[in-house]
Order: structure tokens, then C-alpha cells, then sequence
């Protein structure tokens, strides 16, 4: 049953009262009993009174004093609570604020100060110079976040910003807060919350997305040079080649405008051929000598030519006329060369400003290279060329680009692997050791070149999908929670949604998408059973498995190869296909490991 406490305010009059009350009639009546003598009484009566006043006046000293120690007691516990609260603070290096949400009145600790690079004895913080500190780019989504809050439209106040310290510099800080107290009408009135540093750990996160958004664009270059290789190997059109080009070129270079002057040998003139991206169709009046105009001057040098100024450079009116209608400010010309012959000029209008890095230049010249194999692919099957020699030639170029091409789809795929061993670090040679022993074993089960060629793609990028897992749950050093476990076994469908649209990924794609599914139908992402799971994924889970229980990981130990084949047989028919199981054995009876 709840104890109730009267405030003391109210507790001393009643205890007085009741206690002159008590005196008053029991005194009394004692006296009638005990006292006869008119004289004796009125002797009595007076005495009685100066014993009132020295009881009452004890009571109350009584009373005062067991007051004045409850004080004493509660204000050493909220001094030992507020230090307690320091400590932690302190320990957990954190700013701390409280604003009056009425007035904007801002008052903050010295840590927060201590963050910035300020003196705390100097530094006085108001809602203003915080605003100012903060930078332009995240000032309308703090108050945008601040608003929704305030007004009811969010349940947690949480914001990162960036704040400019005292040196300079930007600092990126989260800020929590929760309101505190509310008027009458229930309108907030105090918030108080926290800052953090989070600047490590926001730059960490800033370079992993850039590594990733690099290795897309480059898978995404290099499908498009896929597609112009196709556009080579399948048709004779001329034109939907020379369209194809330049829409390609147009994508993955970011250029406003792109056009394509082709050599006229006959005349000596470099001529329209195609373009994108033009406001107007003044362009396809172009004709440019040798030597003569931006592209003249790209093809007489054989290399590529980048102008800035355009203003001042000396142009030929019409051409500068139409640079000044499409408000064009930076201009590329790379010659298109097949077979040591110029073919023509791949021309680029941006109009903005760019600086170009080495990337950026290589694929220009790559893909310049392959708009004058595709140009003269389609020219000879115009019947532009003829002879047969020329003809063979062209062909071993196709050859080399596709094995340049293959070149870069593996090159592409250690860059994914690469950007997930960032991440996580047990990832690179556990792939090493994996990928050896697929393809071993691939050849072991008749696996025909191809499909080896795909499994050993498929294993490299085995766990691509766990770029989408978030770093507390993929470097957690110990065992991970169920809902972390919810969240780390979606890894195989983000693998499958970030390879899906590559094709020439496709056939590798079985691996990194299900090799977590097991032989009774317990695995994940969907539960599939025995030979529902492709042969090369259920080959894949056994080898998996090895590696993973014969080596070290932050919450374990090796198990020895004695436990491990133990565990393998003993999963045979449950976790494992049974005739895989059987191979796999061999094959380490092969290797001595039994």
C-alpha cells in the first residue's frame, strides 16, 4: 500500500493543534480529578500553561529538525545525482543543450565547446551563432526536421549537421533531443538533448558510398561498351550505330551535346554524321577542313583537344555562332582512328564547366576507339571496304576488344570485391580460399569451362549483398541479435538486386543469391528444397561452411578438421546435398586433410 506524506508546510499547524487540543482536554479533566482547592487550581493552571508552551515549543524543535535533515539528506542526493550525471557525460564525451522553446534561449556544457575548438569560459552559445556555424547545405533540413518536431509530425527529434569549428574546419555532430516540459495547453515550452561527433564515422561512410557509386558507374561504363560491341558484332545499319554511339556517349560522359564528323577522303573535309543533345540543327551543316576549326585541329594532331576559353580562341564564325546559341563553355574533340586510318572526329559540348579526371579522359578515349571500330564495322558492311584482309583485321580487333572487354568485367568485379573488403575484413581471404577450392572442385563435377568460368565469378562476389548490411551488424564482434539476424540474412537478395541488371552476370548470379539455402528447405532468403537450389549454389554452401568453421572469427575460435568433417557428415541430407557431400570428401581424402 502507497505511504502518504503530508507536505511539512501543512504537517507542523496539524501536529500543533492536535497536541493543544489533547492538552487542553485531558489537562483539564485531570486536574477536576486530582485538585479541589480553588487556590492549588488556579496555582496549577498557571503552571500548566508554561508546561504547554515548553512541550509544544519541543515539539516543534522536534519537528523542525527532522525537516531541516530531510533537506540536508535530499539535497546531498541530488548533489551526489547531478555529479554522477557529470561523470557520465564526461565519460561519454557528449555535448548537452537545453533550449526554451519559447524564447530560443540556448544554454549548452563545456564539452560541446570543448567539440568546436572554443574556450568554454569564453564561449556563449544563442540559437543564432549556432545557425551560423552551421552549414548552408543542412540549415533547411534542420529546421525542417526542428518544425515537424516541435509541431508533433515526428516522434523523435534526431538531426545530423555539419558545424564549422574554430579552426576552420566542418564537423559533422548528431544531435537527439526529447521536450522536457509543456505548458498548460500542452505546447512545448523546454528541449533538452545531446550532441555527438560523429565526423569519423560520417566521412567513413561518405567513402564507402563513393567507392560503391565509382564501382557502379563503371559497371555501368562498361555495359555500355558491352552494348557498342554488340552494336559492331550484330548489325550493318550504319546510321543506328553512329545513333547508338553517341546516345552512349552522351550518358556515361555527362556531356551536354555530342556530335560525330566523319572523314570525307575524297573531298578532304570532315562531314556531319550524327548527333544529340542540340537545341538547334545548326550543326548539321558542319564541314571542317583539315587543320581548320576545333575538330580539324583534333584530327591534324591525333589527340584529343580540350578548349576552356572559347571566347578567346579563334573560331571560325559560324562555329562560334552556334557555340554562343547552345551556350556552350567547354569543348572535346577526340579523333576516331581505326587500324593507324583517321575516320573521323568525336566532338563533346558541355555548358558548364568540368575538370575531367583520368577516369573520365580513359573512357573517352576508349570509347572513341570503339565508335571508330563500330564505324568501320558498319562501313565495311556498307561495302565501303572489301578487301578480305582488311576484313580479318578488323575481326582480330573484335577479338582483342572482347578480351579487353572480359578483362574489364573481371577488373570490375575485384573493385566490387574490393569495396566490400573495406568493410569487412575476414572477406578477402576468405574469397581467396573459397574461390580456390570451387574450382577445383567445378572440374572435379564436370562443370563444362563457361559455367566454371561463372562460378568462379559467382564465388568472388559471394557476399557483394553484405555491402548493404550496416556496419554495427557486419563487424559486430560478437553473436548477432534476432532482429540483426533479420537483417544480415537479407544480404543475398541485396546482392541479387545490385547484380541483376549486368548481364553478363547473369549466369553467375546463382551463387551470391543462394548459397545460403539448405538441402531440407531451412536455409534463406526463400526456402527452397534439394535440387530447387542450382547445383553450383548447393556446392558452393558445403565449401562455405568449411572455411567458415576451420577458421578464426571475432566470436570463436577454428574448430579442428576432426569436428568440422564431423559436422559436414553429420548435415548430410539436412543441410547439405548428399552426393555433394560425397564429392567433397573425396576430394579432401585427395588432399590428405582426412
Amino acid at each position: 500500500m502507497k505511504k502518504f506524506h503530508l507536505d511539512v508546510g501543512i504537517r507542523i499547524p496539524m501536529l500543533y493543534l492536535l497536541f493543544g487540543g489533547l492538552w487542553i482536554i485531558f489537562s483539564d479533566q485531570l486536574l477536576d480529578a486530582f485538585v479541589h482547592n480553588t487556590t492549588d487550581m488556579t496555582r496549577i493552571q498557571s503552571y500548566k500553561g508554561w508546561a504547554f508552551v515548553a512541550a509544544s515549543g519541543l515539539l516543534i524543535f522536534l519537528l523542525l529538525r527532522q525537516y531541516l535533515n530531510l533537506q540536508a539528506k535530499i539535497k546531498n542526493q541530488l548533489h551526489e545525482s547531478e555529479e554522477r550525471l557529470r561523470l557520465a557525460v564526461s565519460a561519454a564525451n557528449q555535448g548537452i543543450f537545453d533550449l526554451d522553446v519559447r524564447t530560443g534561449n540556448l544554454v549548452v556544457n563545456d564539452i560541446y565547446a570543448v567539440m568546436l575548438g572554443y574556450d568554454p569560459i569564453s564561449f556563449h552559445e544563442n540559437v543564432e551563432s549556432w545557425l551560423e556555424r552551421m552549414h548552408p547545405d543542412d540549415i533547411e533540413i534542420v529546421n525542417e526536421i526542428f518544425k515537424n518536431y516541435i509541431d508533433g509530425k515526428l516522434a523523435e527529434y534526431k538531426v545530423e549537421f555539419r558545424q564549422k569549428t574554430n579552426s576552420g574546419e566542418w564537423k559533422w555532430i548528431l544531435s537527439i533531443g526529447q521536450i522536457v516540459e509543456r505548458d498548460i495547453a500542452g505546447r512545448p515550452v523546454r528541449l533538452l538533448g545531446t550532441f555527438s561527433d560523429i565526423t569519423e564515422s560520417k566521412e567513413a561512410e561518405i567513402i564507402r558510398n563513393r567507392l560503391f557509386e565509382d564501382a557502379q558507374r563503371r559497371l555501368k561504363r562498361i555495359a555500355s561498351l558491352r552494348e557498342i560491341d554488340h552494336e559492331i558484332s550484330s548489325t550493318s545499319d550504319f546510321l543506328t550505330t553512329l545513333e547508338k554511339i553517341v546516345q552512349n556517349v552522351m550518358q556515361h560522359l555527362d556531356a551536354d551535346a555530342v556530335s560525330i564528323l566523319l572523314y570525307d577522303n575524297a573531298e578532304k573535309v570532315f562531314k556531319y554524321a550524327e548527333s544529340t543533345g542540340f537545341d538547334t540543327n545548326r550543326i548539321q551543316n558542319a564541314r571542317v577542313k583539315m587543320g581548320g576549326s576545333f575538330a580539324g585541329i583534333a584530327a591534324q594532331q591525333r589527340t584529343m583537344l580540350h578548349i576552356r576559353d572559347l571566347e578567346n580562341n579563334h573560331i571560325d564564325e559560324a562555329f562560334s555562332s552556334l557555340l554562343r546559341e547552345e551556350g556552350i563553355k567547354n569543348y572535346f574533340g577526340m579523333p576516331l582512328i581505326s587500324k593507324d586510318t583517321l575516320v573521323g572526329v568525336l566532338e563533346l559540348f558541355m555548358r558548364n564547366d568540368i575538370n575531367p579526371d583520368k577516369e573520365w579522359l580513359d573512357f573517352y578515349e576508349t570509347l572513341a576507339g570503339q565508335a571508330a571500330l563500330a564505324i568501320e564495322n558498319a562501313r565495311l558492311f556498307d561495302g565501303l571496304e572489301s578487301a578480305n584482309k582488311e576484313l580479318s583485321l578488323a575481326n582480330t580487333e573484335l577479338v582483342a576488344a572482347n578480351i579487353h572487354l572480359i578483362e574489364a568485367y573481371d577488373a570490375t568485379i575485384e573493385s566490387l570485391v574490393q569495396a566490400l573488403n573495406l568493410r569487412d575484413y575476414e572477406t578477402e581471404d576468405h574469397s581467396r580460399r573459397v574461390s580456390t577450392m570451387m574450382l577445383e572442385l567445378s572440374r572435379m563435377m564436370d562443370f563444362t569451362q563457361e559455367e566454371i568460368t561463372n562460378i568462379h565469378r559467382g564465388t568472388l562476389l559471394h557476399d557483394i549483398g553484405k555491402m548493404g548490411v550496416p556496419d554495427a551488424i557486419l563487424r559486430k564482434p560478437g553473436l548477432l541479435t534476432m532482429e540483426e539476424r533479420k537483417i544480415m540474412e537479407q544480404h543475398p537478395i541485396y546482392a541479387f538486386n545490385l547484380l541483376k541488371s549486368i548481364d553478363y552476370l547473369q549466369p553467375a548470379l546463382d551463387i551470391p543469391h543462394l548459397h545460403h539455402e539448405k538441402w531440407d528447405g531451412t536455409g534463406y532468403p526463400y526456402g527452397l528444397k534439394g535440387e530447387q537450389i542450382p547445383l553450383s549454389a548447393r556446392l558452393f554452401a558445403i565449401v562455405d561452411v568449411y572455411d567458415a568453421l576451420s577458421s578464426d572469427r571475432p566470436y570463436r575460435k577454428a574448430w579442428d578438421k576432426e569436428a568440422v568433417f564431423n559436422f559436414i557428415k553429420e548435415q548430410k541430407g539436412k543441410h547439405f546435398d548428399p552426393k555433394v557431400v560425397d564429392v567433397f570428401l573425396e576430394y579432401m581424402h585427395r588432399l590428405g586433410e582426412i
